[in-house]
């Protein structure tokens, strides 16, 4: 529910945050992903987007063609997909 898609996004947060040496924020936006994105870019000013999702094997997202219709707003889009063996893996 929201109460874990807080608690997700602000773990996630920190982590970025500490890796770019800089804020870093985020939203938790529609369910649709690409609308999600959509309506974040219409609304705010942004550099870049990461897109980061579950191995292509599995991955809803990427059958989804999520990364390439993103591209088609305009911005710089950077894909980060996970390990499959880190998925599962505490604190991953």
């Amino acid at each position: 529910g929201e109460e874990d898609a807080q608690r997700v996004l602000a773990e996630a947060l920190t982590r970025l945050s500490q890796a770019a040496g800089g804020e870093v924020t985020g939203a938790i936006g529609d369910s649709e992903p690409l609308m999600a994105i959509e309506d974040a870019v219409n609304l705010g000013d942004y550099d870049e987007i990461i897109i980061s999702t579950l191995p292509r094997r599995i991955s809803r997202w990427l059958k989804l063609d999520l990364v390439s219709k993103t591209k088609a707003l305009g911005l710089p889009v950077t894909h980060v997909e996970a390990s499959e063996t880190l998925i599962g893996a505490p604190n991953s």
